[in-house]
């Protein structure tokens, strides 16, 4: 029996490389990939440390044509994936909204919101029938709850969920899945140390969801099990 593939962009580092470790542990075949190759490499060291055999592509999701290299590689070696993890992000302020510089802004959005749609644009041509697009979102894009703190990085995750919607619609055709994920308050370089929960349980929602969301979940807000409201 084939393995499964998934790809996870910004899996260098954090709740990206638990969640390569895990699906790994499950007997997926997984492209860990980064911006950065040495930082990328060295994650695939640590992997590799423990008896896991990951791959590795370079990625940077603000650029497209890294995004079309990498497309071109992994279609070459292995030809079609079954999950895209869309996890890479950035988080830079923690001001609120009346002092937010536009450019950054800008910057975030580039991250947070046109990099996931151009990986999407890009890859569902090679994601298999029954294949699950997952994308790392936040509590803090719920419109629910929002408040006026790191406006960029809030206003980028619920611009992300838009998106979920809107590419879960599209896809649906093509049965592949999309999901948005919130993974919890991560022990994290983004989340910080005062964080309540460790990267093992912030790759939960998304393994989850890798492993056995279902067309029926399509176009939904999760965390662990739990479907959230917008």
């Amino acid at each position: 029996m084939n393995k499964k593939i998934a790809l996870i962009t910004g899996a260098n580092k954090g709740i990206g490389l638990e969640t390569a470790k895990q699906l790994l542990e499950l007997n997926y075949d997984v492209y860990l990939s980064s911006r950065d190759i040495a930082k990328g490499m060295e994650a695939v060291d640590k992997l590799q440390q423990i008896g896991l055999s990951p791959r590795f592509v370079q990625i940077d999701v603000t650029n497209h044509e890294s995004i079309k290299q990498a497309k071109q590689h992994i279609e070459q070696e292995v030809g079609k994936i079954d999950v895209l993890i869309n996890n890479a992000g950035i988080m830079l302020d923690k001001t609120g909204v009346l002092d937010m510089p536009i450019d950054v802004l800008d910057t975030t959005l580039k991250a947070n919101l046109y990099g996931p749609l151009m990986m999407i644009q890009e890859f569902y041509p090679i994601i298999n029938p029954n294949g699950k697009i997952i994308n790392l979102s936040s509590i803090l894009g719920q419109l629910k709850s929002m408040k006026n703190y790191s406006p960029a990085y809030s206003i980028s995750k619920t611009a992300l969920n838009a998106l979920t919607r809107q590419t879960a619609a599209a896809l649906y055709k093509h049965n592949i899945a999309v999901y948005s994920v919130h993974p919890g308050w991560v022990r994290t370089d983004m989340g910080g140390k005062d964080a309540d929960m460790d990267v093992q349980d912030g790759a939960y929602t998304s393994v989850w969801l890798a492993t056995e969301g279902t067309m029926e979940q399509t176009g939904k807000y999760f965390y662990r099990k739990n479907e959230l409201t917008w």
